[in-house]
């Protein structure tokens, strides 16, 4: 078995199947991510929607997700907003 093979049906069991982990997770996140994540996500959020709008192939589309769902692009959005997130801050 590959690395991370055999994985995802667990881990995504965890959040179809408990209310109580998926609220404890998003608190920890708010609290290790700062209001600017919020501001990405709805960027992101809204993209996505443009592109299930537009007649793309679903292979051009997922690779566009991945694309914009990146660590690249997240820190060229911060950039541009003059934000630092406040999961890198030390």
């Amino acid at each position: 078995m590959r690395s991370g093979q055999g994985r995802r049906p667990a881990i995504t069991g965890i959040f179809v199947h408990s209310t109580a982990w998926n609220q404890r997770l998003r608190e920890e996140l708010e609290r290790q991510f700062g209001p600017e994540w919020e501001s990405l996500l709805r960027w992101l959020g809204e993209a996505r929607s443009s592109l299930y709008d537009d007649p793309l192939s679903p292979r051009k589309r997922r690779t566009m997700l991945h694309k914009l769902a990146s660590r690249k692009t997240q820190e060229e959005v911060f950039r541009r907003w003059g934000l630092v997130p406040k999961a890198n801050e030390h």
